[in-house]
């Protein structure tokens, strides 16, 4: 059940499907983290002993793994840090699940172990004085109802959508982070309350339903490398500031997805969401309008002229700071502020045409107004170099307005190169001019000529060129 695991297993796991197309089994995880410590056993070994000597080196190896007693002398591992008790067993969490609806996913309250007790009556002893703090899962879910606006030049865009929780509430000695204590990180414009929302009910298993609706404008980091052949990502992420998450973790609620007959051939079609696998950065194909449909109203786009959304994903954020920031009860591996949050993440496709004929027909229309004064009679030198400086401005205008419209961008978009060779040939073609008058005026007309001529052929390959290197990385963007 990764819906509910630490950060680093949801890491190790989008790793691993990245790798082999399918979700790890939980063997392989564990798997993976006793070669991490069989490594580090060897490489402590190599170290300490010389290789002739192996008997030595075996007993580095066993002397290394003595020394794995506590949080505190622990190496890292996926699964959390890797340690051993004097008996020579290893603490670790143990995820419980439940199935509800057919639907096999984690159950609403776990069991974490806690390497160093705060209050122990806050906490469940689980045997040779060890405790377990419980934690509860939050099942989380997003509806966009409409996206009507992204603002490149102000890095921000505008969305509508509903957001609800539900939990099985739990009362603990001091108690620290209600699950619907969250905040927007990201909200720029507009005001969300968590202590208002729209719905609020216990439900007949015990549980707690709430829900919101909110509307605002959000930061967002735009990536225009690529632009106008560029894809982005929008991203509304919501956290719990005072919770860390091993007392909260939000997950995705999939049983508003679908029908409970339909949960066994989801299941059968895409593991990862029959059974609850929430991998952070997986990449995931295209999904179609209908699946669109599940997690955003049908005109949520309606206003985005420029943009086609490609997905809309809904997955588990952690925000983790490799910090104690200094909390003495944080040890070893556990020096690290952990917080759990949610994300809707909606990726967009610019419509590419649309932004060509905006942006680059003007430029073309006078690649060819050049390229066609290279033809103009020898008794109008002062046109063609007009025509090229003419031509220049115009690009440098266009240019100017299309920073304006994405704003302060500190790198090289790919269709400023397409301006640079744009001006690079407005020079050309009027040195290429210059040129050509020269060796007239020196009466070496069949050289003149030759010039003209080199200067079409040379006009029309880089224009080609340009042409296909675009072609090129359209297809491998």
């Amino acid at each position: 059940m990764f819906n509910s695991a630490d950060d680093e297993t949801l890491k190790f796991s989008s790793r691993f499907r990245q790798r082999y197309g399918k979700n790890p089994s939980w063997p392989a995880v564990q798997g993976y983290d006793s070669a991490r410590l069989a490594i580090a056993a060897a490489r402590f070994a190599v170290a300490q002993a010389p290789a002739a000597d192996i008997k030595a080196r075996r007993k580095a190896v066993c002397d290394f793994l003595a020394s794995l007693n506590s949080p505190a002398n622990a190496i890292d591992g996926v699964t959390g840090p890797l340690w051993f008790t004097p008996g020579r067993g290893r603490v670790q969490t143990v995820r419980v699940g439940r199935f509800q609806d057919k639907l096999f996913g984690s159950a609403p309250l776990q069991l974490v172990p806690v390497s160093k007790p705060e209050r122990i009556e806050d906490l469940v002893e689980i045997g040779d004085g060890r405790y377990a703090r419980r934690q509860q899962v939050v099942y989380t879910g997003l509806f966009l109802n409409e996206l009507p606006r992204v603002d490149i030049a102000a890095s921000a865009f505008t969305a509508d959508f509903y957001f609800w929780l539900r939990f099985v509430p739990i009362e603990r000695a001091g108690a620290i982070g209600d699950p619907a204590d969250i905040s927007l990180p990201d909200l720029v414009r507009g005001s969300f309350d968590p202590k208002q929302p729209v719905a609020d009910r216990a439900l007949a298993d015990g549980s707690v339903y709430r829900l919101w609706r909110m509307r605002g404008e959000f930061k967002n980091d735009f990536d225009l490398h690529h632009y106008p052949l560029d894809r982005q990502r929008l991203l509304v992420r919501l956290f719990n500031a005072k919770a860390a998450s091993d007392r909260v973790v939000y997950v995705q609620d999939r049983r508003v997805f679908q029908a409970p007959g339909d949960a066994i051939a989801s299941a059968k079609a895409s593991p990862e969401r029959g059974m609850g696998s929430a991998l952070a950065g997986e990449a995931k194909a295209p999904q179609s309008p209908t699946q669109l449909s599940a997690e955003a109203a049908p005109d949520a786009f309606r206003n985005l002229t420029q943009w086609e959304p490609v997905q809309i994903e809904e997955r588990r954020d952690n925000l983790v700071t490799l910090s104690a920031l200094g909390d003495p009860m944080l040890v070893g591996f556990e020096r690290k502020r952990k917080l759990s949050g949610f994300s809707l993440v909606v990726d967009l496709k610019r419509y590419l045409l649309a932004t060509l004929a905006k942006t680059l027909l003007p430029l073309g229309m006078m690649t060819l107004i050049m390229f066609a004064s290279l033809f103009f009679p020898t008794g109008l030198v002062k046109e063609k170099v007009t025509v090229a400086i003419a031509g220049a401005l115009s690009g440098a205008v266009l240019l100017a307005s299309v920073n304006s419209q994405l704003g302060t961008v500190g790198y090289t978009m790919a269709v400023e190169y397409v301006f640079y060779i744009f001006f690079a040939l407005c020079l050309f073609c009027i040195l290429s001019v210059l040129l050509a008058e020269r060796f007239r005026a020196a009466h070496h007309m069949e050289i003149a000529t030759r010039t003209d001529l080199a200067a079409r052929a040379l006009f029309s390959l880089t224009v080609v060129a340009t042409a296909v290197a675009a072609g090129m990385a359209a297809a491998r963007w």
